[in-house]
């Protein structure tokens, strides 16, 4: 008697089955294999993490803003106070003013005296180097600097004279009547030199007359 006729029916198949199976699974398993041998392994793969580039080291420097610090146009008080400087600190310091007459301090050197007009009355200022206003009272005027103001300025005959003496300091200018005409007069010292006195006509700004001392 064979050992199937004995097994029963259902187990035989079973058996059978698992049987088929293996011969099956064995081919393939073994063909598998045989493909992974064949295939070489890569050898132009790394691992090693990417480096990354180096910084530039020429970084261009932060370009320099120009400086926004106001500087003052009005002279020191270590380098002096010329004849615009005084002008100037006048009619800024007092409103609304028009220097009729201007005299530098003998006796310090580097202060000034203004008399300004303001309305129809007048100041008498002291102003220091600094071009600070230390000294304010009130001034008579003559009937030429209360009359009608001329055209040309103060400021304007100072630039007049230094043209006309361009190594000279004006030193006094003042507005007066000279041969029937308004005019500034106008002193100008020159260190080494001689000093001159010139006339600025009040209404062209021309040098009329000019003198030494």
């Amino acid at each position: 008697m064979s050992l199937l006729s004995i097994v029963p029916r259902p187990t035989r198949w079973a058996a059978g089955l698992a049987v088929g199976l293996a011969a099956l699974v064995l081919p393939l398993a073994a063909c598998g294999g045989d493909d992974q041998a064949s295939t070489p392994a890569p050898t132009d793969i790394s691992i090693a993490p990417p480096t990354s580039a180096a910084p530039s080291s020429a970084v261009p420097a932060p370009s320099e803003s120009p400086s926004t610090d106001a500087t003052s146009k009005r002279p020191s008080a270590s380098a002096g106070l010329d004849a615009l400087g005084a002008v100037k600190a006048a009619e800024t310091g007092v409103a609304d003013s028009t220097v009729v007459e201007l005299s530098k301090d003998d006796d310090s050197g580097s202060a000034w005296e203004a008399t300004v007009r303001v309305g129809d009355g007048g100041r008498e200022l002291r102003i220091d180097a600094g071009g600070e206003i230390t000294s304010n009272q009130p001034e008579s005027l003559s009937s030429v600097q209360r009359g009608t103001l001329p055209d040309v300025t103060v400021s304007d005959a100072i630039k007049a004279s230094e043209k006309r003496v361009p190594d000279g300091e004006v030193t006094d200018a003042e507005l007066t009547r000279e041969n029937q005409r308004t005019v500034w007069d106008v002193s100008v010292e020159v260190a080494g030199g001689d000093d001159w006195e010139l006339w600025i006509d009040a209404s062209s700004g021309r040098v009329i007359n000019a003198e030494r001392d």
